[in-house]
């Protein structure tokens, strides 16, 4: 999903349908922070506001609050990476 998500923001967005091999890393990037929250070890694997489970929608909206004030600070300091996996993991508790 996030996949299809981002390819389909290259067009209008950036007027190319060809994308950059930059432009295919953050896309894995961010994918491998959507991907990882289920995986076992993960601190998120089984924290119910990480996948909007139960009656955890107040802890959900939170959790969303806190990382759309975090991604901009860290692209802010050059950690565009972890700004990624953050976007990631945003994504991931949106899509369940």
């Amino acid at each position: 999903m996030t996949e299809k998500g981002v390819k389909s923001i290259y067009v209008p967005y950036f007027g190319m349908a060809k994308i950059t091999s930059s432009m295919d890393t953050a896309r894995q990037e961010i994918i491998k922070g959507t991907m990882i929250v289920d995986q076992a070890g993960d601190a998120e694997a089984l924290m119910s506001e990480a996948h909007c489970d139960d009656e955890q929608l107040e802890a959900c909206s939170q959790k969303l609050i806190k990382l759309r004030q975090e991604i901009p600070k860290l692209l802010t300091k050059g950690q565009v990476g972890l700004a990624r996996a953050k976007l990631g993991r945003a994504l991931h508790t949106l899509q369940d």
